[in-house]
């Protein structure tokens, strides 16, 4: 009864805090601003707000690792999708920074103390064993991880931002790692971007695609969140993994200012064996250039080839800039710069033999170029796989 009694009057506190103080002083200095608190402290009651006639509504999931299970509740669309969560490893080098001698696996003590959930490592090996081949190192482990987080609220937020223009963003369950641990953090305890930061800024683009796969159709959404009207191209292909041309189609859109285009819906059953082929979206404008590269099947059922990687880094000034190139296609590639502090322009991409890839990489404090060279790794799925 007391712990209960203690749980109530923590709720209340925060209920008064949000619903009290902080939404008085937003309302003092931005009178026209539209308040919506924390998902905390919202209750049964409060769920759905209205300010002048519109709905303001909340919608929270965790650990949720298929779309089609959001699609199957019948989920209404909200307006602000509200603390997604999905828990990560920490990149290596903050592993290694706590992990004692000997102790880097999942299953040791040294790990087992630097999770914020006691279920967090449950979640990540049974999505990782859900979606792709199961890794044969921590390192490998890691990478998937990550990987898994980034797809998992990325997708979440593209279906919802596909049902219209209705939802205009989401709040990320824990922006910042407050101590070194596998946790639902899009930012490390050292201030190094896990994938999930890089794919939300990818998915938020002003200018964008929104490329969804399921029951058998590549379907397309076109996005643009700027004020001015957009002249946009969009490309949709199929390619095998040996480079073969499978199909083509070509379409050209007038975006108009906040909007959400539909382009196409796309059946794919011309292809004998999925496993063995992919989709690519490019769309351009004038001033833009963007391309995604979509698996037809899930990871761990594609026959993907070694994509055999190469980066070619030069200094530029203060930053380090990084031309990445393949032989075959490489998807959800990564780079990693290790313990040096600083985040890349771009990073959690895929690419194709004939479109490289350059991006840079801004240290937070002066680095050489051997430096650089040194610490710097490239990580990729089908490297995971192996």
């Amino acid at each position: 009864q007391d712990e209960i009694g203690k749980d109530m009057q923590k709720t209340v506190n925060y209920d008064r805090l949000n619903h009290g103080v902080l939404e008085r002083c937003v309302r003092k200095l931005h009178p026209d601003a539209v308040y919506v608190p924390h998902s905390s402290a919202e209750t049964m009651d409060s769920i759905l707000r209205t300010h002048e006639d519109v709905s303001y509504g909340l919608s929270y999931h965790k650990d949720s690792t298929r779309i089609e299970d959001l699609i199957r509740r019948g989920r209404a669309v909200p307006r602000f999708v509200t603390s997604i969560s999905f828990p990560s490893l920490p990149s290596l080098s903050t592993i290694q920074g706590f992990c004692e001698k000997g102790e880097m696996n999942i299953a040791t003590d040294s790990m087992m103390r630097h999770q914020s959930s006691r279920d967090d490592f449950d979640i990540i090996t049974s999505a990782i064993l859900s979606h792709y081949r199961f890794p044969s190192s921590l390192e490998k482990m890691i990478y998937l991880s990550q990987l898994a987080q980034a797809e998992v609220i990325g997708g979440i937020t593209d279906y919802y931002r596909s049902c219209g223009n209705v939802c205009a963003g989401l709040f990320i369950n824990g922006l910042v790692s407050s101590y070194p641990a596998a946790d639902e953090s899009a930012i490390e305890y050292s201030q190094k971007w896990k994938m999930l930061m890089y794919q939300l800024r990818a998915v938020f683009a002003p200018v964008t695609t929104i490329c969804l796969n399921r029951d058998g159709k590549i379907t397309i959404y076109a996005v643009n969140d700027s004020r001015k009207e957009c002249d946009a191209k969009v490309s949709l292909k199929f390619s095998s993994f040996h480079g073969d041309k499978l199909k083509m189609q070509v379409f050209r859109k007038i975006l108009p200012p906040g909007s959400i285009t539909f382009i196409t819906a796309t059946e794919y059953n011309f292809i004998k064996n999925p496993r063995d082929a992919f989709a690519y979206v490019k769309l351009s404008t004038p001033d833009i250039y963007r391309e995604d590269l979509v698996l037809l099947e899930e990871p761990k059922r594609c026959h993907m080839l070694s994509p055999q990687l190469n980066v070619e880094v030069r200094k530029n000034g203060r930053s380090f800039t990084c031309e990445v190139s393949c032989k075959y296609p490489a998807f959800y590639v990564y780079l990693d710069a290790g313990r040096l502090k600083g985040t890349f322009t771009e990073n959690l991409f895929s690419i194709r033999p004939t479109a490289q890839k350059v991006v840079s990489f801004i240290p937070d404090e002066e680095i050489s170029l051997d430096e650089f060279r040194s610490a710097l790794k490239i990580y990729d799925l089908s490297w995971a796989s192996s």
